[in-house]
């Protein structure tokens, strides 16, 4: 009886041992594909490394980063001249306003004068009418008016007034005329450095 208690024990070590083995086996082979993949890979990453421009690459990425500094600065100094040119512009604006406001003083200026020049040349033909009137007129001729008989002592001192105010208004005309003559060259100049201003404007924007 113990001997086929040993015999039945012997036989079930047996078959746990050749479990054991068979289990080893596979393991063993499993972990030697394994390592052969793990080989293959770094067969593999030998090949990519061999084949890659790697010290190419680096110093392309380092002149990038060299690119990206210097656009840093670039950008910085940009952003410096626009505060810089904001300043500018600003100030240009509002000498463009004072330059046009200052024009449009300047040619209310010349338009007042011009109509005053008209007024003072229709004063003046008026007075030159009524002395070539008075001219004109003989002596013992009838008033149209009084029918009485005019006589140069009556108008003598009339048309002497005329004559003086004619002068008058003749002198007025000439100043008007000079004063309007160095207000429209002023003009000129004020428009001339207005449009300047208005081209540095251009360039700015």
């Amino acid at each position: 009886l113990e001997f086929s208690l040993l015999d039945g024990n012997k036989s079930s070590f047996e078959n746990n041992i050749k479990t054991i083995k068979a289990n080893i086996e596979t393991f063993v082979n499993n972990l030697k594909s394994d390592i052969e993949k793990i080989k293959n890979q770094i067969e593999s990453f030998k090949t990519k490394i061999q084949n890659s421009n790697y010290d190419e690459e680096l110093k392309e990425y380092n002149l990038a980063l060299e690119k990206i500094d210097k656009i840093n600065v670039s950008l910085k100094e940009i952003s410096k001249k626009k505060n810089e040119i904001s300043e500018v512009y600003k100030k240009l604006i509002a000498d463009v306003q004072e330059k046009m406001n200052d024009k449009i003083k300047t040619e209310n200026v010349v338009n007042q004068l011009i109509q005053d020049c008209k007024n003072l040349t229709i004063n003046i033909n008026g007075l030159v009418e009524k002395i070539e009137k008075f001219s004109n007129i003989k002596e013992n001729m009838v008033c149209d008016k009084c029918f009485g008989n005019i006589k140069p002592e009556n108008y003598k001192d009339a048309i002497d007034k005329i004559k003086k105010d004619k002068i008058l208004y003749e002198g007025m005309l000439n100043e008007k005329l000079q004063l309007k003559n160095d207000y429209c060259a002023a003009l000129v100049e004020k428009n001339e450095k207005l449009d300047a201003v208005k081209e540095s404007v251009k360039k700015i924007e």
